[in-house]
């Protein structure tokens, strides 16, 4: 055999085995980029003192309960009350049958089920209403407040971006702890395919005498996941329902 037609040889011989070696390999798709996040339903809530396990929280005792309490893509809120003649007698400061109320709510000002990378911020008031049945008692007097953290987005006011019932007894912004007013907003600017990306909600009330006795935090977290593509359309809106007319008599 010439030389020349061993050197032809040799290289579809070559070729043919990095053919073989190029058809075993499975190319992988190069997935698309991050667009948005979707809102994976529902937000959860969480006592945070059962989570760490104090019994003296106020919830564990029994001298605060849960009235109500929801949470939406459009909001949500939170409504406890104080049970006066619950607390240990050598602590009692309300009048027995008395009660105390604080409503924690939080109004999204678009709609929260999804979060477009780079899109528009999304944006939130928060407000706390506190009233009382019977004679006044305040025993939830450390300044109930709110709060978000962004987890994995980018809140509007570092990491402090609280709103408290009394905003007289803060240090004025950039402060620790300070008061901030409406509107809070959050967003997101990195394309980031981790699933179950959040943020949460922050609601705490205490007494700071009676503070293990009367201790309340409760959160609620917003999960997401992330899509491709243009905002998936909303849903559509439930139909009326009509009551037809009664017949004639």
């Amino acid at each position: 055999m010439s030389r020349n037609r061993k050197k032809r040889c040799f290289s579809v011989g070559r070729f043919s085995a990095l053919a073989f070696l190029v058809a075993g390999v499975v190319i992988q798709p190069v997935p698309a980029a991050v667009t948005g996040l979707r809102l994976v339903p529902p937000p959860v809530w969480e006592d945070m003192a059962s989570r760490y396990n104090n019994p003296n929280s106020g919830i564990n005792r029994g001298t605060l309960r849960i009235i109500d309490k929801q949470a939406s893509p459009q909001g949500g809120w939170l409504t406890i009350q104080v049970v006066g003649d619950k607390l240990d007698p050598d602590h009692r400061s309300c009048p027995p049958g008395s009660l105390e109320t604080v409503k924690f709510s939080w109004t999204f000002l678009q709609d929260a089920s999804v979060i477009m990378v780079g899109g528009p911020h999304l944006k939130f008031n928060f407000e706390i209403e506190r009233s009382f049945s019977g004679q006044p008692c305040r025993l939830l007097d450390n300044n109930p407040l709110m709060c978000v953290d962004g987890g994995y987005f980018t809140p509007n006011r570092g990491s402090n971006h609280c709103y408290f019932f009394d905003s007289s007894r803060v240090p004025a912004p950039p402060a620790a702890g300070a008061y901030y007013p409406n509107p809070f907003e959050i967003w997101k600017t990195d394309a980031d395919d981790r699933p179950k990306q959040f943020f949460y909600i922050v609601m705490r009330a205490s007494n700071a005498a009676l503070e293990l006795d009367l201790g309340m935090e409760m959160h609620v977290t917003y999960t997401y996941d992330p899509f491709s593509g243009p905002p998936p359309a909303p849903p559509k809106p439930t139909p009326p329902v009509v009551t037809p007319p009664p017949p004639p008599v």
